[in-house]
């Protein structure tokens, strides 16, 4: 599936103490990639749905679109096809920050954090696009796939998989 982001990323829509807002897109594009495994979120049936899975963004112009695999099992999946709207959450570093930091009396204790929010249409992949199962590994990712467990013959591909129809790991 990908998605491209209605709201560009960086916008006011997460915190609502502007002092802690960010608006430098190369850092939050940088801060995205560095935190790829993200949080995709929507809705079935009134309830919230997420789902955990790496993201890669791919830059166009101006333009920015995320792209992941959910398994078509995943109740996500059908979510997002559903909404066609998803939320997605990149988390960065976090820590507690005590009050005795602030050498204040009365202050109470917070959480330092850093996420990247993007929100925007979901386009799932159909037959004709190209396969997005092994594709969204980047090449030097799927170069360090742990080797298969002593005894349990030879190492996945997608060609041993009746799952995935996709190309060679050299031709994509």
């Amino acid at each position: 599936m990908t998605v491209s982001p209605a709201r560009p990323i960086g916008t006011d829509a997460m915190h609502p103490s502007r002092v802690f807002h960010e608006h430098d897109r190369a850092l939050l594009l940088e801060t995205a990639r560095q935190n790829a495994f993200a949080l995709i979120i929507s809705s079935l049936n009134n309830r919230p749905i997420a789902a955990h899975a790496p993201v890669l963004l791919d830059e166009a112009g101006a333009d920015i679109h995320l792209r992941f695999h959910l398994a078509n099992a995943n109740p996500a999946t059908e979510a997002l096809k559903q909404t066609g709207q998803t939320l997605v959450v990149f988390t960065g570093p976090h820590a507690y920050v005590s009050p005795d930091w602030y050498g204040q009396p009365d202050q109470v204790g917070t959480w330092n954090y850093i996420s990247v929010e993007a929100e925007g249409p979901v386009t799932p992949l159909t037959a004709d696009a190209p396969p997005g199962c092994w594709t969204i590994f980047p090449p030097c990712t799927r170069a360090n796939l742990p080797q298969s467990p002593p005894g349990h013959g030879t190492r996945w591909t997608p060609q041993s998989s009746p799952a995935c129809s996709l190309p060679s790991p050299a031709s994509s």
